[in-house]
């Protein structure tokens, strides 16, 4: 069976309850080799069969609904895929704005690094709410005023289906890429330290901190071209991820002790803002770098668990 019917399988499962996901895999998965078979009956070969048995199908998003046998929440099943692609979009696009608007008002207050991210933090879920909120209510409302169709307006094709790589090598440009940005990163701890007379990065965590970062970054470029030869596999997915937290938290943890700058080397700078530079600049250092660690958690959750063979295959 080809990759296609894969990625089919992955996305129709993803909405049934972890416990019968392995059944609801195998029950589809046998549903789309009979329908397979009786197509190459008619002289399609099996890529052309896979397509037709999967239009016909339709939308693996609504395969969830229709095993449990009810809708996949307040929204009809033929609508949920219009909601779900609606609210990651305007997730994506309002959240980092009412973030960024949260940190110039309360840097413009003159407010301390913890009321900063306080408000950057509140702000971004606060955001959240209405936004998921809102938008489950217009379509929750357009369901029970304008009755859903029998089938969603827009025909299903595969080419919806995420893409995936055959191979679990990192591409030469990606480990090219991934290599000089550690390396980027390691000049840049470097070059400020020896150029400049006064550097942001606090001189006293030379001790300790600053070279076992670069230590880190060092790693990460040779892991680049490590998955680059052999491909990713649990172990070097657990290594990277270590190798992230060796980069991120350090960072964290001296921001959030105001141990991580040098407040001489922002004394004299003037940007005309009523909270001092050093704190404007932590605390925008905190709020990025809790980000990227928290988006890096969960791609390295979902890298893992795809990495395991699929119960329903």
């Amino acid at each position: 069976m080809t990759s296609t019917v894969d990625r089919y399988l992955e996305v129709a499962v993803a909405g049934v309850p972890p416990k019968d996901r392995a059944d609801a895999g195998r029950e589809l998965r046998d549903a789309i080799e009979d329908g397979v078979r009786e197509r190459l009956g008619e002289e399609l070969d099996e890529d052309e069969a896979v397509e037709a048995v999967l239009v016909e199908f339709g939308d693996p998003l609504l395969f969830a609904a229709r095993y449990r046998g009810r809708p996949l929440g307040l929204i009809s099943s033929v609508r949920y895929p219009a909601w779900r692609i609606l609210l990651r979009l305007l997730l994506v696009i309002i959240v980092p704005i009412i973030a960024g608007v949260a940190f110039v008002y309360a840097v413009e207050r003159g407010a301390s690094v913890a009321s900063i991210v306080g408000a950057v933090a509140g702000g971004a879920l606060e955001a959240v709410v209405h936004v998921s909120f809102w938008t489950t209510l217009i379509f929750a409302l357009v369901d029970r005023i304008v009755p859903a169709p029998a089938k969603p307006e827009v025909t299903w094709s595969t080419a919806y289906l995420p893409q995936r790589s055959s191979s679990t090598r990192l591409a030469l440009g990606e480990a090219i890429l991934w290599a000089a940005t550690a390396l980027a990163a390691i000049a840049a701890i470097v070059v400020q330290h020896v150029v400049l007379n006064e550097p942001p990065l606090s001189p006293a965590q030379w001790s300790f901190w600053w070279p076992a970062v670069i230590a880190a970054l060092a790693l990460q470029a040779v892991l680049a071209f490590v998955v680059h030869r052999r491909g990713w596999s649990p172990a070097l997915r657990l290594t990277a991820l270590v190798l992230d937290l060796a980069v991120l938290v350090p960072p964290l943890w001296l921001l959030a002790a105001g141990r991580a700058l040098n407040r001489d080397a922002f004394r004299d700078l003037d940007l005309g803002i009523a909270t001092p530079p050093a704190d404007a600049l932590t605390a925008a250092l905190l709020v990025v770098l809790s980000s990227l660690l928290a988006w890096r958690l969960v791609t390295a959750a979902r890298s893992l668990r795809h990495l395991h063979p699929k119960a329903e295959s």
